[in-house]
């Protein structure tokens, strides 16, 4: 379980469930959102391959506005927005005194099931440990408690 904090404040927790076929057995896994302990969202029925794509792409220096995973819930007849999350790569350069200053950060976006959404900002270290601990969690076959 990996609680963030938003940028209002509040805590956003990412749980890795597994998914469990016909038989009972885990064989993939899932995210479950928390908003303030509050159930929140179901993205990401297969999320294993994609995070751990993520971390394959991680955010290359200068690479602008670059998404760098995104889940969204298991229906496909759900409505884009509800339910989902996605990290984007932000880069912001501003020329000040006669040199280009660069300013890196991952924005983690996260809708709930209502269609309301939150941000977290994270430096690119803090999204890739982020990303590797819920793969952790997921490799461990023990996810957070329900």
């Amino acid at each position: 379980m990996t609680d963030v904090t938003c940028i209002d404040g509040r805590l956003l927790t990412l749980r890795p469930e597994p998914v469990l076929g016909r038989d009972g057995v885990a064989y993939e896994a899932q995210l479950h959102l928390l908003l303030d302990g509050v159930a929140y969202g179901v993205v990401g029925e297969r999320c294993r391959g994609v995070l751990a794509a993520a971390l394959e792409r991680e955010p290359a220096g200068g690479t602008r506005d670059r998404e760098l995973f995104a889940l969204r819930g298991r229906d496909p007849d759900d409505l884009p927005g509800v339910g989902a999350v996605r990290a984007l790569h932000d880069v912001r350069r501003r020329w000040t005194a006669g040199a280009w200053q660069t300013h890196e950060q991952v924005l983690l976006e996260a809708w709930g099931t209502d269609g309301t959404g939150v941000r977290v900002v994270l430096t690119v270290d803090g999204l890739l440990d982020l990303v590797r601990g819920l793969l952790a969690e997921i490799e461990s076959g023990s996810p957070g408690p329900s």
